[in-house]
């Protein structure tokens, strides 16, 4: 007897294997900031590594970067979390503070060092960036980062951690009450459905996993929410579209935003000078 689906699930389906192969792509480029807690390791954010030109740059969100301010940032090397040393550039601290900050990116300039190991690290490269010239409702877009509830354990013996990656994927969204609220044009930023449940690789849905700790990820664009037209062209695997900055619980999105406003303070060498090393005396 063979299975008919629907054209909904025929888009799901298809979504879903677009999902699949763009998180295996660029989860490599993904890792997490740690910072430290009554002496022992504490997860704070996420970040990416991105290739512009000829440099390679660590991204992530501004609100993480902060909390430098009250510990000392780590970046896994190998298997092991080692100080960061140097510093990011940051969007300005609004008067009111950086919860009041929605544009809230970071970036500096990346040691060679934290890509000896290819296996662990790798960047996502410049022609992987989208234009981001598409209506956001039209597409889906998946996050990808380490949420703090999966990664609250530290090997103290080993001094070693064995970190948990998480992927969510939806449907963009104009929310326009949420971008009025924050005062926001909508133009810069992306929105994308956050729901209690998600679909895993299997096919399964399961209760979703918070998203607290994913700030600073990547936001991948997975292509329109349509049929491919040329059945014959080669299958779309996602672009980097924009880095994730917060949860939304009240109007269940994701706000992320758009990877272009942080090219063009790269390409205008406005960094400052910023970059980081592994600081393995701190």
């Amino acid at each position: 007897m063979s299975l008919i689906k629907s054209p909904r699930q025929c888009l799901e389906d298809r979504i879903s294997v677009i999902a699949e192969t763009a998180y295996e792509r660029y989860r490599r480029a993904v890792q997490p900031i740690y910072g430290t807690k009554n002496g022992s390791p504490a997860h704070i954010g996420s970040c990416f590594f991105l290739r512009v030109g000829a440099k390679r740059y660590v991204v992530t969100a501004a609100h993480v970067v902060d909390e430098s301010e009250n510990s000392t940032l780590y970046l896994p090397l190998g298997p092991r979390l080692v100080a960061i040393g140097g510093s990011f550039a940051c969007t300005n601290v609004p008067v009111g503070g950086r919860s009041d900050d929605h544009y809230d990116f970071a970036y500096a300039l990346a040691d060679p060092e934290y890509f000896v190991d290819a296996e662990r690290a790798t960047c996502i490269e410049e022609a992987d960036i989208s234009l981001n010239r598409v209506a956001v409702p039209s597409h889906a877009y998946m996050v990808i980062g380490y949420p703090r509830s999966q990664n609250k354990k530290f090997d103290t013996a080993r001094n070693s951690i064995a970190p948990k990656i998480w992927h969510y994927y939806a449907t963009g969204r104009a929310v326009l009450e949420l971008y009025h609220r924050l005062n926001l044009s909508g133009e810069d930023h992306i929105s994308i459905r956050y729901e209690e449940q998600s679909r895993t690789a299997e096919g399964k849905w399961v209760n979703s996993i918070s998203a607290r700790g994913m700030s600073g990820g990547p936001l991948i664009d997975l292509g329109p929410q349509a049929p491919p037209t040329d059945n014959t062209a080669e299958p779309f695997r996602g672009r980097l579209s924009g880095i994730f900055l917060e949860h939304h619980d009240d109007v269940q999105v994701l706000l992320s935003v758009k990877i272009n406003l942080m090219l063009e303070k790269i390409r205008g060498l406005d960094g400052g000078g910023a970059s980081i090393t592994p600081d393995r005396a701190g």
